[in-house]
């Protein structure tokens, strides 16, 4: 299907026992201005590595004590449990990643945050003023990735049978409006693929025809759902909506007697180590789907690094790797990505990623063992630019399946960058 070659191949990394922190100083300003990323690199992801030169692919260079990157006060003060690396360590350039953050500082000012995992050691963790590490963001549709994760678990611990259930195991069929044989045929499988053939317009590819107002004053919401008229057969028509997210939230609710945020404390983030505590709801009972997890950059990044890591995280379980390969398979043509999963958007080059709106992404790229989050202030501008730092900075600085030559020079360059970043 996707050719993941790099997947499982070793990494042979020459270790540094230093450990750089990256620091954050508060200040004010940023520029602005714009750039054209409409032609963004389609090069696939592995030629990246195939171009490198022979002669670089061999660290051999020892590292200059007098020019050796220093660190201020507030990057000695950082901790982190994973461990902070240099790109050059993890077989990235240093140079590229800083070309990245100088156009960010004087092109992207929407851009907060991005954070780069690869090898499971952090290469790059950049805030934008007023922003910092300790800030969680208000995650939009990358919820919708969560909640797929979630599903796979409740099916791993016998809560749910299996994404072939009918929608009708949870809502009878006798009590819906506008029944006809096509809504016996919706299974979770549709929801999750959104593809259950129902006229739900609440997303951009109606224009929003149904605005959060109009939904949350609607008495029964889930009811008004179920109720809508078909308009295909289940699994022909791809139309994104997020009230498929929110409907799979009430059912995983009905199946373990918990809420999605009680489910994920549980058995996600609680064995992660990590706690939400801020997640909207809707009618006061349900937690939503779709959308409104407050959580770090670096958090939402080791979700992003559970699912490279084939759903263990720190030697544990957490969800099976079959799910995983299910979930993250084509079911249906994308619009914003190639194809569609199961509430994953899937790339023919070998990556998938959760999006929310206004420029969110969390990026899992298994044949470079590397994870990458976004984070945008929201606005429609912003969805273009994550994939254009993506395809021209952070694969093109991927030179090395292994160590390069120490770059002390240019990895000074990349951290006085991400001081500018926060001034």
């Amino acid at each position: 299907m996707f050719e993941l070659e790099v997947k499982n191949m070793k990494y042979k990394l020459s270790i540094i026992s230093i450990i750089l922190l990256i620091g954050l100083t508060a200040c004010a300003g940023q520029n602005s201005g714009s750039a054209d990323i409409s032609s963004v690199s389609t090069i696939a992801p592995t030629q990246v590595l195939e171009q490198t030169p022979e002669a670089i692919m061999e660290p051999t260079q020892e590292l200059d004590p007098a020019i050796e990157p220093t660190l201020n006060a507030t990057q000695i003060a950082l901790a982190w449990d994973w461990g902070y690396s240099t790109p050059e360590e993890q077989g990235m350039d240093s140079a590229v990643l800083a070309d990245m953050l100088e156009e960010i500082s004087q092109t992207y000012p929407s851009i907060k945050s991005v954070t780069v995992i690869r090898n499971e050691n952090i290469v790059l963790d950049a805030y934008v003023h007023p922003y910092s590490k300790n800030n969680p963001f208000q995650i939009n549709s990358i919820v919708k990735s969560i909640m797929s994760i979630l599903f796979g678990i409740a099916i791993d611990q016998g809560y749910i049978e299996s994404v072939d259930q009918p929608l009708t195991d949870f809502f009878p069929a006798e009590s819906m409006d506008n029944f006809d044989y096509r809504k016996e045929a919706i299974t979770l499988e549709h929801l999750l693929t959104m593809t259950p053939g129902l006229d739900c317009r609440d997303s951009y590819m109606f224009n929003w025809d149904w605005s959060d107002p109009q939904w949350r004053e609607i008495d029964d919401w889930v009811q008004y759902f179920i109720d809508l008229p078909m308009v295909s057969f289940p699994g022909t028509r791809f139309a994104y909506c997020n009230s498929d997210a929110r409907v799979l939230s009430v059912i995983l609710t009905r199946a373990t007697g918990m809420t999605a945020q009680g489910f994920a404390n549980k058995y996600l983030f609680g064995s992660m180590g990590l706690k939400v505590n801020d997640w909207n709801t809707f009618q006061g009972a349900y937690t939503d789907g779709a959308r409104g997890i407050r959580i770090k950059s670096v958090d939402l990044a080791r979700v992003g690094q559970l699912v490279l890591n084939d759903g263990v995280w720190e030697g544990e379980r957490i969800v099976s790797e079959e799910w995983l390969t299910q979930s993250t398979q084509p079911y249906i043509d994308g619009n914003q990505e190639d194809h569609y999963g199961y509430l994953w958007w899937l790339n023919e080059s070998g990556f998938y990623a959760g999006i929310g709106y206004g420029g969110q992404y969390m990026y899992v790229v298994p044949w470079a063992d590397l994870v990458v989050v976004f984070m945008s202030s929201n606005g429609s501008d912003s969805v273009n630019i994550p994939p254009h730092l993506l395809w021209q900075y952070i694969f093109k600085s991927i030179v090395s399946k292994e160590a390069l030559d120490h770059n002390p020079e240019q990895y000074q360059r990349m951290l006085n960058a991400v001081d500018d970043l926060t001034r």
